[in-house]
């Protein structure tokens, strides 16, 4: 399914990490996507929290330095809405944790169809692709071309939407929830 809401004249809009944690590896992430900055990109990094303020500075020194004004640093709180508006313009997310982290981002992405980028030796990385969702590792990014990533964006990945609903909704998760309380109570 093509996605409609990349036109052809908008930046392809990448997220790095979920706040303003050292976890999220931001220095990596960037040397991931360096090979991107002459491109036409924007660079969206949520620091709005979790960080300390000379961590945020080299952050946004870092982006700044590669990407210029295509850098766009969020150090202010969003409410919830805000927030699910910024994910819904994203096209792309890369995570370089280290560790299983920022699962909302990972999650609204994947229930998007949108590509997402995660680091091949965490467990978010292996549990989603053992249940068939199409992640990418984040450690091969520098090898992916400006035209692979609009590929990758144009087409919405509707075996991720089709796996989120079956695996991560509500609906999908109560039995679940149910036979595990109700195994408790045997």
């Amino acid at each position: 399914k093509i996605n409609a809401s990349v036109k052809p004249n908008r930046p392809i809009k990448i997220l790095v990490g979920n706040s303003a944690a050292p976890s999220n590896e931001h220095s990596f992430a960037l040397a991931q996507l360096s090979h991107l900055a002459n491109e036409h990109v924007e660079i969206i990094v949520p620091l709005n929290y979790g960080g300390n303020a000379d961590y945020i500075a080299s952050v946004i020194a870092q982006g700044k330095a590669i990407f210029a004004d295509k850098f766009i640093a969020y150090t202010e709180m969003l409410d919830k809405t805000a927030y699910d508006n910024l994910l819904t313009e994203v096209d792309l997310a890369v995570f370089a944790h280290n560790r299983q982290q920022g699962l909302y981002v990972a999650y609204a992405m994947l229930c998007q169809g949108k590509p997402m980028y995660l680091k091949q030796h965490t467990s978010s990385f292996l549990s989603l692709s053992d249940l068939g969702f199409f992640v990418q590792p984040t450690e091969q990014l520098d090898t992916h071309s400006f035209v692979k990533i609009q590929q990758q964006v144009s087409q919405l990945n509707q075996n991720n939407k089709t796996l989120m609903n079956n695996h991560f909704t509500e609906a999908a998760l109560a039995p679940q929830w149910s036979d595990f309380l109700n195994g408790l109570l045997d």
